[in-house]
């Protein structure tokens, strides 16, 4: 029996780590691409990043398809990572309540307000569907910063306001599904889902 042998170290290889031609094993040509982009590294980063901005869509989907492949996975890193080192999500989470303090008016209904958090409350629990309270218009965009009071408020499913991010409202991108209800028809909706069973979305 033929034993394939590497070039460069010399030793023993599966056949099928070796290219035709250029005989080299797994082992080493790993060592040799890291040894490429460590002596081009800003060159090859130049490179990719070029191909982002030419690429959005391609990049989007990309990045959609592995956060919906991986999703448990990268929960459980990023709920390490804050364990670990609490001080960005803590510093994160300042900078979101100082943004609500100056973004709420004097005259907001703090009671109407603390309904759709309740409401919010009993749509997770009855639905078995976690239920976050959004702000139609986000309070930090670079168009427009909506005010943090009963007006600009609304019901919606987690994963939509995940989607949804610091989007306006009709803007591209936004999930189909997120329809900017007003209070009373959404009211109406969840009552509708209660009854049925079915998920809002």
């Amino acid at each position: 029996m033929t034993i394939i042998t590497c070039l460069k170290c010399g030793k023993a290889a599966d056949p099928i780590c070796l290219k035709w031609g250029n005989r080299r094993c797994a082992d080493c040509k790993t060592k040799e691409r890291r040894e490429n982009y460590i002596a081009n590294a800003e060159q090859l980063r130049a490179r990719a990043q070029a191909w982002r901005f030419a690429n959005p869509e391609k990049v989007k989907a990309y990045s959609d398809a592995y956060s919906a492949a991986h999703r448990e996975e990268l929960s459980r890193k990023q709920c390490e990572r804050t364990r670990l080192n609490p001080a960005p999500n803590r510093f994160k989470r300042s900078l979101r309540r100082a943004a609500e303090k100056r973004a709420m008016p004097p005259w907001a209904d703090r009671k109407r307000m603390l309904a759709f958090y309740v409401r919010a409350a009993e749509l997770t629990s009855a639905l078995g569907i976690d239920h976050h309270v959004d702000h139609i218009y986000p309070l930090q965009s670079k168009l427009a910063c909506g005010l943090h009071y009963e007006g600009n408020l609304q019901i919606v499913p987690a994963i939509v306001n995940q989607k949804k991010t610091n989007k306006q409202p009709g803007e591209v991108g936004q999930p189909l599904c997120c329809a900017w209800p007003s209070v009373v028809h959404f009211e109406a909706t969840v009552a509708q889902a209660i009854q049925s069973g079915v998920p809002l979305c």
